[in-house]
């Protein structure tokens, strides 16, 4: 926990002083985000699958973009979500230069040849441009859909630091947003750069927003969703419960434990209280 203690202190000091509403530190979940985990990190690919249950999840993105992944992605497409939520409108603009953009995600923006501003411009380029298909069998019947982030995005830019961009969300983005779960900002950051521990936290939050019975979630799913592809069964599991103990500092009320058979979740009390 050093690592996460000194984010802590950087990020959200007052993190276990103050309900996140307090904190002004609430946002909101894209709902393909409840179900399906993007790449650890950026790679060179247009496809990324994940599965959960009957549900199958493919990210995709030319393949000259590629997919998004890593922190920065997972940030990003939380952030364009709350801006729809909150707004109540498919139109928004995203600051006037990536470090106001950063600023506002409450991420600490540096240029130069070390800084971060040019890799976190590639992420915001990946969200954009990506299309989420999923594919659920019951029974005899397939069910296909296909949704976009954006139906038109323009991002005009003079340098790193001097830029506009204005976005036209899709309508089953914009539709999905208005009734997405909302998070904790503040612990995200906190949690971040581990995207491991940062998608159980995701996925804790929004399951226990809406369980109404005692649930559980077998080893082989939560692989399918999670995992590296090249990782074995025994590596993830204790990747997993290392993640699951430090997601669960942030959330100490959610009544969740790990057995034999895979993970557990009971009702809990929620970590963002309906209005």
């Amino acid at each position: 926990m050093e690592k996460i203690a000194h984010r802590i202190e950087k990020f959200s000091p007052r993190i276990f002083e103050k309900t996140p509403l307090e904190r002004d530190q609430i946002v909101y979940i894209p709902k393909f985000l409840h179900h399906a985990s993007l790449p650890k990190k950026l790679e060179n690919i247009g496809e990324w699958k994940r599965s959960l249950l009957h549900r199958t999840y493919t990210i995709l993105s030319p393949s000259h973009i590629g997919v998004p992944g890593g922190a920065y992605s997972r940030l990003i497409l939380i952030h364009i979500n709350t801006l729809a939520k909150r707004q109540k409108r498919p139109n928004i603009s995203i600051g006037s230069t990536y470090a106001e953009f950063m600023q506002n995600i409450g991420l600490y923006p540096s240029g130069g040849r070390t800084g971060n501003i040019a890799s976190f411009k590639e992420h915001f380029i990946r969200c954009i441009n990506c299309v989420v298909h999923s594919e659920s069998a019951t029974g005899n019947t397939t069910e296909y859909s296909m949704t976009t982030v954006v139906n038109r995005a323009t991002v005009q830019q003079k340098s790193d630091w001097d830029w506009s961009a204005e976005l036209t969300l899709s309508d089953a983005f914009f539709r999905e947003s208005q009734n997405s779960a909302p998070t904790d900002i503040g612990a995200l950051l906190c949690l971040s750069p581990g995207t491991l521990r940062m998608d159980v936290f995701n996925f804790l939050v929004s399951r226990l927003f809406f369980l109404k019975a005692e649930t559980i979630i077998p080893w082989q799913e939560l692989k399918n969703m999670f995992a590296s592809p090249s990782i074995t069964n025994k590596g993830f599991k204790q990747n997993f419960n290392i993640a699951l103990t430090q997601a669960l500092s942030f959330y100490p009320d959610a009544r969740v434990s790990t057995n034999s058979r895979g993970l557990v979740l009971r009702p809990s009390r929620m970590l963002i209280q309906p209005k």
